[in-house]
């Protein structure tokens, strides 16, 4: 019971996975492209993006710097 309790909340993670596809998609733009822009690595952006890693603050500032994707939209509030 508790198994499926868990797999009915959402991870705290998904409204910044669904950010980032959607500025992927409306930019037609790769790991790569964003990880220039907000100065991360490959694999930062690569793992934040596929919900596999958990961001800091510090990723968060730049993935909001870089890219323009706004707090809100990254938490979910928009």
């Amino acid at each position: 019971m508790a198994a499926m309790a868990a797999q009915e909340t959402s991870r705290p993670t998904e409204p910044l996975v669904s950010a980032l596809a959607r500025y992927m998609s409306d930019n037609d733009c790769m790991y790569t492209a964003i990880s220039k822009k907000c100065g991360l690595s490959y694999g930062t952006v690569f793992n934040v993006s596929n919900g596999t890693q958990n961001p800091s603050y510090r990723i968060i500032k730049a993935l909001h710097d870089g890219l323009g994707i706004s707090y809100d939209e990254m938490f979910g509030e928009a």
